[in-house]
């Protein structure tokens, strides 16, 4: 007599047979092959051409930046930096925001710029309808084939009559449904799972990982995520096909749960969280911080009013009677202490920004436990570096970077210029090329993985319902 492992991997075979004898596994290989490659291709075409776009254009920043003249520190201050975003290795396998996020942003004294030139600006509306990419069709696309696959597992066995003559042979309620799930399971295993890695590798393979390092870590976790993420889609198809009559019924019941959870609730959660949490518009966002500045008096005046308790300060530090005795230049001194009080200006409006975005970003990680495709869409992004925290980073890195540039330079202005007759003289140009050069910081894996932990919690919240709905299920599977 069969054990009851025996039994459950007998119930898989069969169901796995039924599959084959359809030739489903060899048209479904063929139709995901064909579109994965065209996806594949399409976005290692654009990862490489932007790829040597920016790397030309920050190359020309660069040698633009190092052969400039001798100048004035305040000068080259204001002739400022062209900083460039670099694209996510694993952006070719899921493009995330990176379409809609800026690429470059300018650094100069007393400005903190947005990113700019978002690669959705340029393109056409049909782009908001989501890119084709591997990440949308194992997010979105395989789970559509699972259902239409497997939709009938238990209701049509119900329907030919078999499953009433499998139950009478010994097959336990649970190990009917058991076999089912892992046969389904093992069909889309071998079908899909080879293709995600290939999917995965090749993109760490063909693009550079540059800056980011080994992209290995990424990819397995990748694979892991879009395998539990899959294997949930299983379940839930194997346990509505359970309760339904009849396979069109099941069929019905799980493209509607597909439509809700795929399409309906990742467009509509972000327009609800968006109308909740408002975000400022660009303008209004610039007008706010203008207003704050202009509060603040003018760090080019020496004699401006904001510098007094200052000026008195570095009077008394040195025992000088006007700041024309000064060992430092009062000007360069006054750009410094400008910068820093700018610097917070811009440094809390950003902060006040990104709290919007948290909160918006809220209903996301809270939405996801009623969508699975928006917890792995969550931390697919994370793990790819392609989410908004990312972009985010950039931009915190390239303020970090702007300011120390600005900082620097008016450093250079205290020490290295006179006061008297200040705007005549120069620094050589030699120094413009001890500055360092900009680089972008990835996320570190484990804050990729664990930076938003309500998204791991859902996708577990994904694969366990159903788990515990097909047990509690068992009991009465074997209604004929």
């Amino acid at each position: 007599m069969m054990n009851r492992a025996s039994r459950v991997i007998q119930v898989a075979k069969h169901e796995i047979a039924l599959v084959r004898a359809r030739r489903l596994p060899f048209w479904t290989a063929v139709t995901l092959g064909l579109v994965l490659g065209i996806a594949m291709v399409g976005g290692l075409t654009v990862q490489t051409a932007e790829a040597g776009i920016r790397d030309r254009y920050q190359s020309v920043v660069d040698r633009a930046w190092n052969e400039q003249p001798d100048r004035h520190p305040h000068r080259v201050a204001h002739y400022g930096f062209l900083a460039f975003r670099d694209r996510s290795p694993l952006a070719a396998f899921d493009p995330g925001v990176e379409s809609y996020a800026g690429t470059s942003v300018f650094l100069e004294a007393h400005r903190q710029n947005l990113p700019n030139f978002g690669e959705a600006r340029h393109a056409t509306s049909m782009l908001r309808f989501g890119e084709l990419s591997p990440a949308l069709i194992f997010g979105v696309l395989v789970p559509l084939m699972i259902l239409i696959v497997g939709h009938g597992t238990v209701s049509g066995e119900r329907e030919r009559g078999t499953l009433r003559l499998a139950l009478a042979q010994g097959v336990g309620n649970g190990e009917f449904l058991a076999g089912k799930a892992l046969g389904l399971a093992a069909v889309f295993g071998i079908v899909a799972l080879p293709l995600l890695a290939v999917s995965l590798i090749v993109t760490a393979i063909v693009v550079d990982p540059g800056p980011f390092g080994q992209m290995w870590p990424r990819v397995l976790t990748l694979t892991g995520l879009y395998a539990l993420y899959l294997a949930s889609w299983v379940l839930v198809t194997v346990w509505v096909s359970n309760h339904a009559a009849r396979s069109h019924g099941a069929l019905g019941a799980l493209l509607a749960y597909w439509v809700l959870t795929c399409i309906g609730l990742p467009r509509a959660v972000p327009a609800l969280a968006g109308a909740l949490h408002p975000s400022p518009t660009r303008a209004e966002y610039e007008a706010g911080i203008d207003g704050e500045l202009s509060l603040m008096g003018d760090s080019h005046d020496p004699d401006d009013p904001f510098s007094g308790a200052l000026r008195q300060e570095y009077l008394d530090r040195y025992g000088a009677s006007s700041v024309e005795d000064l060992p430092v230049n009062w000007g360069g001194v006054v750009s410094a202490e400008g910068e820093a009080l700018t610097t917070r200006v811009f440094v809390d409006a950003a902060d006040r920004l990104s709290g919007v975005h948290r909160d918006q970003d809220r209903w996301a990680t809270l939405a996801a436990f009623l969508s699975p495709y928006m917890a792995l869409r969550g931390l697919s992004m994370r793990v790819a570096a392609t989410d908004p925290s990312g972009m985010e980073r950039f931009r915190a890195d390239a303020e970090d970077f702007r300011f120390d540039m600005v900082q620097r330079l008016n450093h250079l202005h205290t020490t290295e210029i006179l006061y008297e007759d200040d705007r005549a003289q120069r620094v050589e140009a030699e120094e413009w090329q001890r500055f360092p050069t900009f680089a972008a910081r990835p996320p570190p894996l484990s804050q990729a993985s664990f930076g938003e932990p309500l998204f791991g919690l859902a996708l577990l919240f994904a694969l366990g319902w159903p788990i515990v709905a097909l047990r509690w299920a068992a009991r009465g599977v074997a209604r004929p």
